[in-house]
């Protein structure tokens, strides 16, 4: 399993790895930067208040939130989703089974229609 993040402040950058037992549950935030994992083998949040969120190959329930960027999601096994963001897109892939809360289908219901056009 292996995670990437990086924290810029006044012109430093700092890029991290952490190597962890597939089967760990992991959560990760930032206040400003992005939160990237893959290969996560049980529960993920990951959270960013300024940046954006993405994770692959997860094999349990997920949890992603950004304040101000993008949510990507690439799902290798069945769990529950919940993918928020104040200002972004949100794109899963993969995500099987589930329901759609009904105070957002009419937002999905639009976007499939725009899509459609």
């Amino acid at each position: 399993m292996t995670g990437v993040g990086a924290l810029n402040m006044h012109n430093i950058s700092i890029d991290y790895e952490v190597d962890l037992p597939r089967a760990s549950s992991i959560e990760a935030s930032t206040g400003s930067g992005d939160v990237e994992l893959q290969d996560v083998g049980a529960r993920f949040k990951g959270s960013s208040g300024s940046g954006s969120v993405r994770a692959k190959n997860l094999h349990g329930p997920a949890d992603l939130q950004t304040g101000s960027g993008d949510v990507e999601l690439n799902e290798s096994a069945p769990g529950d989703v919940r993918a928020q963001t104040g200002s972004g897109s949100i794109r899963l892939n993969g995500v099987s089974g589930g329901r759609i809360p009904k105070e957002y289908i009419p937002a999905v219901d639009a976007g499939i229609k725009e899509a459609m056009n």
